[in-house]
């Protein structure tokens, strides 16, 4: 099960499936199908923007994902936690999302080069690409902030770009 928060249409939803703790590397995607409004055939590629929670300095259970809401499936999918929120919201107060059920298949990708081997890191992302560098962020800080070095990581500095539409985007919550 997921939770998925409505979010204002120009700003990515927030998608925290729990209880999913490793198993996944930093910059990787997820195939995500999502049960909900007859879509259960519909699978869609998402980035994870989180560290497995071991290394995460995110404190939580969860593998945080966002999508934008952009097509027809984001759309459906912001619809249906936008009006199942205020259904439930008025059932049983304020809720911070949806419950939703969901199948995973994945992860794929990732980044093929360790940030910890380097002084400096640069990454630059746009919109809500960032999701990407996220990930390697959260990584990189814990492992060198929360675990102490435990891999002799040499990094010192990072600098990070987004590149975004709208002074909007820096109210929305990338964390969980």
């Amino acid at each position: 099960m997921f939770i998925v928060t409505p979010w204002h249409t120009s700003y990515p939803h927030q998608i925290h499936v729990h209880d999913c703790t490793k198993g996944w590397q930093p910059g990787q995607h997820v195939r995500l199908r999502v049960f909900f409004s007859g879509r259960i055939f519909e699978s869609h590629p998402l980035t994870v923007m989180n560290a497995p929670s071991p290394v995460s300095v995110i404190p939580s259970q969860t593998l945080s994902l966002a999508a934008k809401v952009k097509g027809d499936w984001t759309r459906a999918l912001n619809k249906y936690a936008t009006e199942e929120q205020a259904r439930l919201g008025n059932e049983k107060g304020e809720l911070p999302g949806v419950p939703v059920q969901v199948m995973i298949d994945g992860p794929y990708g990732g980044c093929g080069v360790d940030l910890g081997r380097y002084e400096s890191a640069f990454l630059i992302a746009g919109g809500s690409g960032a999701t990407f560098n996220l990930s390697l962020l959260d990584d990189i800080i814990a492992r060198c902030v929360k675990l102490g070095r435990p891999g002799g990581e040499m990094t010192r500095r990072i600098e990070f770009v987004w590149c975004i539409k709208s002074y909007g985007m820096l109210i929305y919550r990338w964390t969980a």
